[in-house]
């Protein structure tokens, strides 16, 4: 597998595990390629609303989202984790 296949791999995972998150209210962290750190439980982005949504590729992908209140655009995510919700 070549790097742009392994790349083209990881947005597929965080697009899947992003998407259940959201509906399942789950909070998710992620560490941008500055460093930066964000949280929260993702929500749809507002640049999506009305509009067709905008994909990273061809592979349904969103290319932003929301966690917390700062928009992330999801091709800067290096890392991210899901948290288990504490009962």
């Amino acid at each position: 597998m070549d790097d742009d296949d392994r790349e083209n791999h990881f947005f597929s995972v965080l697009g899947g595990a992003v998407e259940a998150a959201r509906i399942g209210g789950l909070c998710v962290r992620v560490e941008l390629e500055d460093g930066t750190t964000v949280e929260g439980v993702p929500e749809d982005s507002p640049l999506a609303e009305g509009k067709n949504v905008t994909e990273i590729d061809h592979s349904g992908v969103r290319a932003d989202l929301v966690l917390g209140d700062t928009l992330v655009m999801v091709s800067r995510i290096r890392r991210f984790a899901v948290d288990r919700p504490q009962s």
